[in-house]
C-alpha cells in the first residue's frame, strides 16, 4: 500500500505514464523508495531508541535518568547583532562532511598565547550537524582539562551551525553529544566559569572561524 501511493505521487511529479515502475520512478524524481525509507526508520529507532546502540559509540538519545536537572541545562547564546571584544577563551569550531570524510575541527584563541588547533576523524555515517556538536564537545573538553588555571574566565564558543545552537537550547534535545555539551558547561560553571555561545558567519573571512573550518577538512 505506502508503495502504491508513493508511486501515484511520483506518477504526477515526473508526468510519467502508469506503466513506469515506482523503482525507475524513483530515480526519476529522485525520492528514495518508501519501503528503504521504512527499513532505513525502522534500523535508526531501534538504535537511538532502544539498547542495541550500548556498544555503539554513536550519538543516541539519552535516558531520562541521564538528564540534567532543567535549572543546571541554561546556555546562554548572544544576540547576532551584538559586538564584543574578544573574551578570556574564544573557541571557534566546525564540522564538514565531503567525499574525503567527516571531521570536526577546533581552533581555541587566548589573547597573548599560541592558538591551540585540534582536529578529529569521524565515521563516516556520522553527519555534519554530529561533527559540529563534536568539536565543541571536545574543545569545552580541552578547556577544562587544560586551561585548569583559566576556568574562572569568560569563554565563548562560536560557531555557524545555527541548528547546533538551537539544539543545545531546545530543552526537549537530550542527544548524547547535546546533553554532554551542557554537562560540561554546569561543571565548568560550578568551579566559577562562564561559557556563551555565539553564531558566526561562515567564510566571512572570521580568522578563527576560518581555522576551524580547514581543520575540520
Amino acid at each position: 500500500m505506502p508503495t502504491g501511493v508513493q508511486r501515484l505521487i511520483n506518477i504526477k511529479i515526473a508526468k510519467a505514464y502508469r506503466t513506469v515502475s515506482n523503482e525507475a520512478l524513483c530515480i526519476i524524481t529522485g525520492l528514495k523508495s518508501i519501503r528503504i525509507k521504512i527499513k532505513e526508520t525502522a534500523e535508526l529507532y531501534k538504535i537511538v531508541k532502544g539498547n542495541s546502540y550500548i556498544n555503539l559509540q554513536i550519538d543516541h538519545d539519552k535516558l531520562p535518568k541521564q538528564w540534567l536537572h532543567p535549572a543546571d541545562r541554561a546556555i546562554t547564546i548572544d544576540a547576532d547583532n551584538i559586538q564584543e571584544d574578544p573574551t578570556h577563551i574564544n573557541i571557534y569550531t566546525d564540522g564538514s562532511k565531503s567525499e574525503q570524510g567527516i571531521g570536526a575541527g577546533m581552533a581555541i584563541i587566548r589573547p597573548g598565547t599560541t592558538t591551540v588547533e585540534l582536529m578529529y576523524k569521524m565515521d563516516t555515517r556520522c553527519t555534519n550537524i554530529q561533527a559540529e556538536a563534536f568539536a565543541i564537545l571536545k574543545a569545552l573538553e580541552y578547556v577544562q582539562t587544560n586551561l585548569e588555571n583559566d576556568v574562572d574566565k569568560v569563554t565563548t564558543v562560536y560557531t555557524d551551525s545555527r541548528t547546533t545552537l538551537e539544539s543545545l537550547y531546545n530543552m526537549n534535545k537530550h542527544t548524547f553529544l547535546t546533553e554532554e555539551i551542557r554537562r560540561k558547561v554546569q561543571e565548568m560553571g560550578c568551579r566559577g566559569s562562564t561559557t556563551r555561545f555565539r553564531w558566526t558567519k561562515a567564510h566571512a573571512g572570521t580568522t578563527g572561524n576560518e581555522l576551524a573550518d580547514k581543520l575540520a577538512k
